[in-house]
């Protein structure tokens, strides 16, 4: 979404999005900030850097006006601007299993966003995930099963449930776990929960 259209919803919604100051302190207060931006190095001598989740359809010399009103840069040298793009994604539901593997096929597998997973670690993990389910296939093994009580798990049966209607990527969440058997109303004590459930799950399926 063009960051412009997020920030019409409110005064706080990019904020909650692009913006998000989640895993970050200031060094000078050692408190999270209100909101940030994220610069990302584009080159090896970090002499470029891209301003990460700022897809916009705003004309380059709006774009210019409008970053240069970020604190830090009001004297930048902008080398190209931002434009939007679309994930191609397949309709993974209907045409993948739980390994990544394509439907009526022994051999033909996929990985990376076009399955619908979004964002970089997901993205690679389900190429993992596809090249540890052919490998013991090519030995006539059975494929790697994942818990479904695990992030990667619950994400591989996503992109595999027939059931999903106007199927969409998307990235790993806690709400894709099934629920705990107690309830626990503290976030942090929550995924803390969820995540030592599927570590437990992890070991006993991986006999670690």
């Amino acid at each position: 979404m063009p960051v412009e259209i997020l920030a019409k919803r409110g005064r706080d919604s990019i904020r909650f999005g692009c913006m998000k100051p989640v895993g970050f302190a200031d060094p000078r207060t050692g408190k999270r900030p209100y909101a940030l931006v994220q610069l990302r190095p584009e080159n090896c001598k970090r002499t470029l850097f891209n301003i990460v989740g700022f897809q916009t359809n705003l004309k380059f010399g709006e774009q210019e006006r409008v970053f240069r009103l970020i604190p830090g840069l009001e004297n930048a040298e902008f080398m190209r601007y931002g434009v939007m793009h679309r994930n191609t994604f397949i309709d993974s539901p209907r045409l993948l299993d739980g390994h990544f593997m394509l439907k009526g096929s022994d051999n033909i597998y996929f990985a990376g966003q076009i399955t619908g997973t979004e964002g970089y670690a997901e993205s690679a993990a389900g190429g993992i995930i596809a090249g540890m389910s052919l490998a013991p296939a090519l030995k006539g093994l059975p494929p790697l099963e994942l818990p479904q009580t695990s992030i990667i798990g619950a994400l591989s049966k996503y992109i595999s449930d027939e059931s999903v209607v106007n199927f969409q990527p998307m990235g790993a969440n806690m709400g894709l776990l099934p629920p705990l058997n107690v309830r626990i109303k503290n976030k942090q004590e929550r995924y803390t929960a969820l995540a030592e459930r599927a570590l437990h799950d992890l070991r006993r399926s991986l006999n670690v």
